[in-house]
């Protein structure tokens, strides 16, 4: 589940990048990482870390932020793929 919500704030902090969106990343990366600073506890805290990880989210605001993202980022590859197909082709 960690690895897992690792990889999703890796994904929102790329899209952030791409769209010049340096102070929410500075924000994301300093809220997860207060999250889970403390998870490393050995053995004997393992359960009460899975049941953390469970309870912790990405705030609604951040996940609006990726899906727009990822809206634009679809409409501007579809963009390209439509220019590209009305291309003349010359042989």
């Amino acid at each position: 589940m960690l690895v897992r919500r690792f990889f999703n704030v890796l994904q929102l902090v790329l899209i952030l990048l791409e769209e010049g969106q340096s102070s929410i990343i500075e924000q994301i990366l300093l809220e997860f990482g207060g999250m889970h600073a403390n998870n490393n506890r050995g053995e004997e805290g393992e359960r009460e870390e899975r049941e953390e990880d469970m309870l912790l989210t990405i705030p609604q605001e951040y996940w609006e932020i990726l899906l727009q993202s990822l809206l634009n980022l679809t409409n501007k590859e579809e963009n390209i793929y439509v220019k590209t197909q009305k291309r003349p082709t010359s042989f």
